[in-house]
């Protein structure tokens, strides 16, 4: 079966929050299309399916391979005074909603953007608020991100006051960090002792005036597939582009280039958002050694194996419909990789029922194992 997974914004809903009204998400949603049916035109197998009633913020929903190399991660910030952020995991089997989580202080949603740095380990989100020329404010929020897990840490919040629109993007050895403050672009290294004191400024906006006379300041960021970053024009169309041309250079080496790009056609202060894709398994992780364990080998048909409710509450039962040809092992794993529960499988069982007592809702991983070789794995869901 040949699936495409569409992950939707339902809805646009505007709340209040510290004061001022921002468009936010709610539901999040997502339907999925078998293509390989109907002659490759393909059937809609589910619509509209919603993930989550939390409200996220618009526009800045954003995604990371998975660190197994194949499946991925999928984060929703949010919006509604919360620090309750949501975080999805995509295999070939559909959507697992893994968990939320709540981390640091509520971040303040507004004009922004969000994006996830080239090696997957860093999270970041840029969001102003406010009416210029006062009232306003920027808020800078960066994140540890761990690709095994899907898990934020090490929160770390910045905010200026008064603030500019503006955008966010990472160099592509993702040591350093940009932000762009409508007329000031500042570099951040993540490597340093103390990452908000080397925030340097880099570059100044030249007072360029582009076509009919209007200004060509900083807007959004996009890191392009070149390894150079490009930033877009705000609040007017614009046909120009500027870019750091050597990101990964400390401070001014990085060598910003204003209005360097001159586009076919007008661009309405927007750039495209795409997943962080070129990122394989984290061999020797636990990310890895769940990858080993998914893999079943092809006694798995052969013994019949099945693991029942799944998704599941309170307890689990793991039966085998043929004979073994000896006793085994049953496993179950966090998603660090981290053995939460065993169970001896005598060689003639039939089922085994095991409690779930003490585990938290989320996303695990049991495998089955006889002479230390697994015969079985897959993926269990606490509710």
């Amino acid at each position: 079966m040949n699936q495409l997974i569409f992950i939707l914004c339902d809805k646009i809903s505007y709340i209040y929050n510290n004061g001022a009204s921002g468009p936010g998400c709610l539901p999040l949603t997502y339907s999925i299309i078998d293509v390989s049916e109907n002659n490759q035109d393909g059937i809609v197998l589910d619509k509209k399916t919603p993930l989550t009633y939390d409200t996220l913020m618009f526009g800045q929903l954003t995604a990371v391979k998975h660190g197994n190399g194949r499946d991925w991660c999928v984060i929703g910030p949010p919006m509604d005074g919360k620090n309750r952020f949501t975080s999805s995991l995509l295999d070939p089997e559909g959507i697992l909603w893994d968990h939320a989580q709540e981390l640091g202080s509520i971040p303040n949603s507004g004009l922004g953007q969000a994006t996830i740095s080239p090696d997957g380990e860093n999270f970041v989100l840029y969001n102003w608020a406010g009416i210029l020329p006062a009232n306003t404010y920027t808020e800078i929020d960066l994140y540890r991100f761990d690709r095994c897990t899907g898990m934020l840490s090490d929160h770390i919040q910045v905010t200026d006051t008064p603030g500019l629109p503006g955008g966010v993007a990472f160099s592509p050895n993702s040591r350093y960090l940009y932000t762009s403050h409508w007329d000031k672009i500042y570099q951040w290294d993540l490597d340093a002792p103390d990452i908000v004191a080397s925030r340097a400024l880099v570059a100044e906006y030249d007072g360029f005036l582009g076509d009919y006379g209007l200004p060509t300041r900083f807007y959004n960021m996009k890191l392009g597939p070149d390894g150079k970053i490009y930033i877009n024009v705000p609040n007017f169309p614009s046909r120009y582009l500027h870019v750091i041309d050597q990101p990964d250079s400390a401070g001014v080496a990085c060598n910003v280039l204003q209005h360097s790009v001159l586009l076919p056609t007008f661009n309405n202060y927007s750039l495209p958002h795409h997943p962080v894709t070129r990122l394989g398994v984290m061999e020797g992780s636990p990310c890895d050694t769940i990858v080993s364990a998914v893999e079943a080998p092809p006694i798995l048909e052969q013994e019949g194996w099945s693991l029942y409710p799944n998704p599941a509450a309170g307890s689990v039962t793991l039966s085998c419909a043929a004979p073994q040809s000896g006793p085994a092992l049953w496993l179950l794993y966090d998603a660090l990789g981290r053995e939460l529960r065993r169970e001896a499988l005598p060689a003639r069982y039939a089922e085994k029922t095991v409690s779930l007592e003490g585990l938290a809702k989320g996303l695990y991983f049991y495998r089955v194992e006889r002479e230390g070789e697994a015969v079985h794995a897959g993926k269990l869901i606490v509710e």
